[in-house]
C-alpha cells in the first residue's frame, strides 16, 4: 500500500504587529503521528500562493490544524469584543481549501480551529468568544500542560467517533471560539458538559473535526492514537484510486501497519 500524502495547513505569513514574515510554526506531534502511522506530512500554508484546488487533486488527505481565530466577515458576522487575532489570508486559503477537499471526497480531519474553519467553510458560524455562549460555560482554555486531559466529552450513538473513543472520552482543551450554528450536511457528535460542540462530522463525506488536540493525547492514549491511525488508512485508500497501479514513485509500506477499522 503506497503512503498517503496529506496536506497539513499551519501558520504562516505576515504578522499584522510586524513588518516581516513570520516562521512557519510546525505542529510537532500532529507530523509525528501522521508519520509513524504510515503517511507523509506535507506543509502548506497561504504564503505558498498555491491553488488549493491543485494541492487537493495531488493530496490524498487533509488536515486542518489549529491557530489564531477565525475571521468573522468570512462567514458574515461583524467581529464581537471577545474575538482574538484573526488572519484573514489565511482563513480564506483554508476555507478553499476545505471546500475542494470536500468536493473531491478527500477525507478532512480538522482539529481546534480546524473544526472552526470546516464548519464555517461550509456555511457554519461560530461563537467567537465562549462569553457569549447561554448559560455560561466551563473552563476551556486550560493553562497546565497541553497532554494533561482537562474535561469530558459525550459522544453520540452511532458516530464514527464512538467507536473509536466510546461514549465518553476525557480531553485536552485551548480553544475560546466554537461552533455555534453547525454547517447544513453536519452533524453535532460529541459535547462538553456544559453543551459547547466538541464535534462534528459530515453526514456524506469523509470528514471528522474534533474541538481538542489530539496531538498531544496519542502519545499516551491508545485511543487517541487509533483516531489517527484510521484517518491515515482513509487517506492511504485514496491513493489507490488516484495514482494507477505501479506509477506511484513513495515507497511501499506493508499492510498490516493500518488496523482493519475504517476512518
Amino acid at each position: 500500500m503506497a503512503k498517503p500524502l496529506i496536506l497539513v495547513t499551519v501558520g504562516a505569513g505576515r504578522d499584522p504587529d510586524r513588518a516581516v514574515s513570520a516562521p512557519v510554526v510546525v505542529p510537532l506531534g500532529l507530523f509525528q503521528a501522521i508519520s509513524k502511522f504510515g503517511g507523509i506530512p506535507f506543509v502548506v500554508f497561504e504564503e505558498m500562493e498555491a491553488d488549493p484546488r491543485e494541492l487537493v487533486e495531488t493530496s490524498d488527505g487533509v488536515v486542518i490544524a489549529g491557530g489564531p481565530d477565525v475571521s468573522p466577515i468570512l462567514y458574515g458576522e461583524m467581529p464581537h469584543p471577545g474575538l482574538g487575532k484573526t488572519f484573514y489570508q489565511r482563513d480564506r486559503f483554508e476555507f478553499r481549501l476545505v471546500r475542494h477537499a470536500i468536493e473531491a471526497g478527500r477525507p478532512v480531519l480538522g482539529i481546534c480551529r480546524g473544526m472552526q474553519v470546516v464548519n464555517a467553510a461550509m456555511g457554519g458560524t461560530l461563537w467567537q468568544d465562549l462569553s457569549e455562549f447561554p448559560g455560561g460555560t466551563g473552563e476551556h482554555a486550560q493553562k497546565g500542560d497541553p497532554s494533561d486531559p482537562f474535561h469530558e466529552v459525550q459522544i453520540a450513538e452511532g458516530t464514527r467517533l464512538r467507536e473509536v473513543l466510546g461514549d465518553r472520552a476525557v480531553v485536552n482543551s485551548r480553544h475560546h471560539e466554537a461552533v455555534k450554528d453547525v454547517a447544513p450536511g453536519f452533524c453535532v457528535i460529541a459535547v462538553a458538559p456544559d453543551g459547547v460542540i466538541e464535534a462534528i462530522e459530515s453526514e456524506t463525506a469523509p470528514v471528522l473535526c474534533v474541538q481538542w488536540h489530539p496531538k498531544d493525547l496519542w502519545q499516551r492514549d491508545d485511543k487517541e492514537e487509533l483516531l489517527f491511525r484510521l484517518f491515515v488508512r482513509r487517506c492511504a485508500k485514496e491513493t489507490g484510486t488516484r495514482l494507477k497501479i505501479g506509477s506511484d514513485p513513495r515507497t511501499q509500506v506493508p499492510d498490516d501497519i493500518f488496523p482493519r477499522e475504517d476512518f
